[in-house]
């Protein structure tokens, strides 16, 4: 009946995000990861068993290309020229927190195979209580052991390269130290 499903019940059911892509030409990607609210790729062994169980399943000469590794990142800011917040001086003690709270719960309730989007960006710092405005200075995703996507270039006028960066792995994380968003976000008292 063509219903994908773990052949044995048996089975331990590991597969918990999955993205299918059909191009215009017919070729097939599909991207798979494990895991809850932090997804990690596949290892050797179960790529194995999904590429087998795939071979059994797609019509014949279907060659699927499987996309399982680890999550790309994502860069709000920079040391150098850090992105910039401003915001009500009476949430001055919960400010920072806040603000990179609701950035790593974007990341983390974006979809599977979801698009970043700066505007997204954007609105989920403007809607952290106390905020007033947001200047971003730089949006740069990374595919893991790829090449940086530039959204926002790092310089001191920013350039819009691109609005949206389709996530390669499938899910995302911050791009950690020194991008960590501590360190290239400043916050700063709105004056009006």
């Amino acid at each position: 009946d063509f219903t994908f499903e773990y052949p044995d019940p048996q089975l331990e059911e590991i597969i918990t995000s999955c993205a299918v892509e059909v191009s215009t030409s017919g070729s097939i990607s599909i991207k798979v990861a494990k895991g809850g609210t932090t997804p990690v790729p596949l290892s050797a062994p179960e790529l194995i068993e999904l590429t087998a169980y795939l071979d059994a399943r797609l019509p014949a000469g279907q060659i699927p290309y499987i996309i399982s590794t680890s999550a790309d990142t994502l860069q709000i800011g920079s040391v150098a020229n850090p992105t910039i917040v401003y915001y009500n001086g009476q949430y001055n003690s919960v400010i920072q927190a806040n603000v990179i709270a609701a950035l790593e719960s974007f990341m983390t309730l974006l979809p599977f195979n979801g698009l970043i989007k700066i505007s997204s960006i954007e609105d989920v710092i403007l809607a952290v209580p106390g905020v007033v405005d947001v200047e971003l200075s730089a949006v740069i995703a990374t595919p893991s052991g790829g090449s940086p996507v530039v959204l926002i270039s790092d310089a001191a006028d920013p350039i819009f390269y691109a609005r949206s960066y389709q996530t390669y792995a499938g899910y995302v994380e911050n791009a950690g130290s020194p991008d960590d968003f501590a360190s290239t976000i400043t916050f700063v008292v709105a004056q009006q």
